[in-house]
């Protein structure tokens, strides 16, 4: 046959025995039997009230225990009502932003799409063909600075021209014995200006 199970009092014994083991209560025992018999009128009050205050201490215990169990129960409640909360708060803030984000944005886009320019300002929506042809011919005109090299070097060119002219017209003849021979240099040179003109001509186109 099984063993009885244990009643309710060699279970509370065991429980005891494993709260106090058995030589620390024997010992405790001891000090109390010792404390009662120096003290006797002391230790007769302490039993008294110890004997009256577990009630209201097993109360105080117990509502302790309950009040902390309705205060989790209900901060869990209150946190998951709040987290919803949160969420579609979050979730309506988001979309209003973006809403008018979106409204803001096609506002400027219709506003520079339609609107005429001001005070000289160029015109929002640029012609690209326009455009093309103006970087094209920019691209095809000098810069005023290659402009400036020309005249000067055209300038220059021409000084020395008439220099050369100048020195190369043909002497009177008979003048300092210089005869056929001066004229054919004076052809000669200026054959050289009409090439010169030429070329700068050439240069200049």
């Amino acid at each position: 046959m099984p063993p009885p199970p244990p009643s309710r009092l060699q279970s509370a014994l065991n429980l005891c025995n494993s709260i106090l083991p058995e030589p620390t209560r024997q010992r405790l025992q001891q000090q109390a039997i010792a404390f009662s018999t120096a003290q006797p009128y002391l230790a007769s009050y302490l039993l008294l009230l110890t004997l009256f205050s577990i009630l209201p201490l097993l109360g105080l215990v117990v509502f302790l225990f309950v009040l902390l169990s309705i205060l989790l129960f209900w901060l869990g409640v209150a946190l998951f009502v709040l987290s919803g909360f949160l969420l579609c708060s979050a979730a309506l803030a988001t979309g209003t932003w973006c809403y008018f984000v979106g409204v803001v944005l096609a506002a400027r886009w219709v506003y520079a799409l339609f609107a005429e320019p001001r005070d000289g300002a160029e015109p929002a929506v640029v012609d690209i063909k326009r455009e093309q042809r103006q970087v094209a011919q920019r691209r095809r005109s000098p810069s005023p600075v290659k402009q400036e090299e020309e005249v000067q070097r055209n300038r220059s060119a021409n000084s020395a021209l008439r220099m050369r002219s100048a020195e190369a017209l043909p002497p009177l003849p008979g003048a300092n014995g210089v005869g056929a021979g001066a004229g054919v240099k004076a052809e000669k040179t200026e054959m050289e200006t009409d090439k010169m003109r030429r070329d700068i001509a050439r240069s200049l186109k």
